[in-house]
């Protein structure tokens, strides 16, 4: 028996190179949602196609990530604030429920995705495009808003 050694590509700082994108994110959704379709014994295969189509409609704007003004924004809160206003105001019935972060090492961008539901628990993700924020949190003058933001992105990604 021979054991074959694969050597994974690394980064500058010595750890695996992590790859993440938009479409793989989109297509776990897309699986998750069959995978408890098909233990479901309530959900007739018919339904499949349908639900298929609502997650697509669910994550519509993962590959153009709203943009929003953060020109007054100067803390981490004020940042999740703007996002949750902006959920209230243009998807009435919406409640944000989760968030998670994808950094996409082409190109340097930040993009929050946060998971909404409504009262039937139609779930509606939406992306947002932080990049800029991020970059003025990182680099604010006040130390305390540096490690608000530092804690903050940690916490999407670990």
């Amino acid at each position: 028996m021979h054991v074959i050694k694969i050597q994974r590509r690394k980064t500058k700082n010595n750890r695996p190179m992590k790859r993440f994108h938009i479409k793989t994110l989109i297509t776990a959704c897309i699986s998750c949602s069959l995978m408890n379709l098909s233990y479901s014994d309530q959900t007739p295969a018919s339904d499949i196609h349908l639900v298929t189509e609502e997650l697509k409609e669910s994550v519509k704007n993962m590959e153009n990530p709203i943009s929003l003004d953060y020109r007054n924004v100067k803390t981490c809160e004020e940042m999740k604030s703007l996002i949750d206003d902006y959920i209230r105001k243009n998807h009435e019935g919406q409640i944000h429920r989760g968030t998670g972060l994808i950094r996409e090492k082409e190109n340097g961008k930040y993009v929050l995705v946060c998971a909404t539901f409504n009262k039937d628990d139609k779930m509606l993700i939406l992306s947002f495009d932080v990049t800029s924020i991020f970059h003025e949190l990182l680099h604010s003058s006040d130390k305390k808003t540096r490690e608000e933001i530092k804690e903050y992105i940690a916490s999407l990604t670990s």
